[in-house]
């Protein structure tokens, strides 16, 4: 198993409205209008899945919230293996700044070949940070 950190991001909004928004993933409803990479997208309040283009290869993705610690965490993990066999795990960790602010940073630990790991090392801390830009950009226009 390996753990990637995200960066950590600083939202303008209050913790509670953070959580409520990303705590169900039907508000991700707009997600596939922004990111023409995007096909086959489907979400419900704890279930997402999705057809990626990574460099020309497809992947399909099955996510689940499994777990909510109010204003604290969401755990999010893989339904089914992603290509070549590995899986994940990511936590949200939240925490209150001030009434208006607060900030968010995701654990995820990943599971598979190491060989695979190995080469998609780097994918994976992109996509990650770009998913933390892209919760940022978010939030800002919320």
């Amino acid at each position: 198993m390996k753990q990637i950190d995200t960066k950590t991001i600083t939202l303008n909004k209050p913790v509670e409205a953070i959580f409520y928004a990303l705590s169900d993933f039907s508000n991700l409803r707009a997600l596939p209008e922004q990111a023409d990479k995007i096909k086959n997208f489907q979400c419900s309040y704890d279930t997402l899945s999705f057809s990626v283009d990574a460099n020309g290869m497809s992947v399909d993705m099955e996510l689940k919230i499994t777990d909510r610690k109010p204003f604290d965490y969401i755990t999010i993990m893989t339904t089914k293996e992603i290509l070549g066999g590995f899986s994940f795990a990511m936590n949200f960790m939240f925490s209150k700044l001030t009434d208006s602010t607060c900030t968010l940073q995701g654990k995820c630990n990943v599971e598979g070949n190491s060989m695979v790991l190995m080469m998609f090392k780097k994918q994976i801390e992109k996509g990650l940070d770009s998913l933390m830009d892209g919760i940022k950009k978010s939030v800002d226009g919320m």
